[in-house]
């Protein structure tokens, strides 16, 4: 065999493995894409529970622990967003009662945000 004859070789086999690189990464890609979409219809599958259970349609008792969690971390989130509104300037000390929209998007913009929260851009 040649000298030629080697190179075209290699060169056969280097682009082989580069394809079965590329195979793999593909096929990678698609269980991380899988295995995120598994993972959100468990989410929804726990809001389902939790919901069923606060109504009393589910009454698994391991269960119990987990929606008193929750619960409890509601209760926290609640008592943060109240801290907010109280440490937040009021309506009438804003000078303005019109809601801020977006530039970009036109959607309403809630006080203090930086980005929009429905398209991302800056707020000026």
């Amino acid at each position: 065999m040649g000298f030629f004859d080697r190179v075209k070789d290699a060169a056969g086999k280097g682009a082989a493995k580069a394809e079965d690189l590329a195979k793999i990464g593909k096929l990678k890609f698609e269980i991380m894409t899988l295995n995120s979409r598994i993972k959100d219809k468990k989410g929804l599958i726990g809001d389902k529970a939790y919901s069923l259970f606060k109504e009393g349609v589910i009454t698994e008792p391991k269960l119990k622990g987990f929606v008193d969690e929750i619960d409890n971390m509601l209760g926290l989130i609640k008592e943060k967003e109240l801290a907010i509104e109280k440490l937040s300037p009021k309506k009438e000390e804003e000078g303005s009662s019109e809601p801020l929209l977006c530039k970009n998007c036109k959607k309403t913009i809630n006080k203090g945000e930086v980005f929009c929260s429905n398209c991302g851009s800056k707020i000026t």
